[in-house]
């Protein structure tokens, strides 16, 4: 869609045309779009949030090693 024909990655995804929509989900299967991955146009990342909030969202467990900032 749209008229980038050089690939920037392996896996690119481009929005364009659509305002406030899901640019990207990974889901469970049919019935549940974007339980697992979500991704906004406005940037916004779910993980295990359909609707998230922050930059990013993350709703259950998560583990964090390293230095964060």
């Amino acid at each position: 869609i749209g008229g980038d024909i050089s690939s920037d990655a392996h896996l690119e995804v481009s929005a364009g045309g659509s305002s406030g929509a899901n640019i990207f989900l990974l889901s469970s299967d049919d019935d549940n779009d974007g339980d697992i991955f979500t991704v906004t146009e406005a940037g916004k990342v779910g993980i295990g949030s359909t609707t998230p909030s922050a930059t990013l969202t993350v709703a259950g467990t998560s583990t964090i090693t390293g230095t964060t900032t």
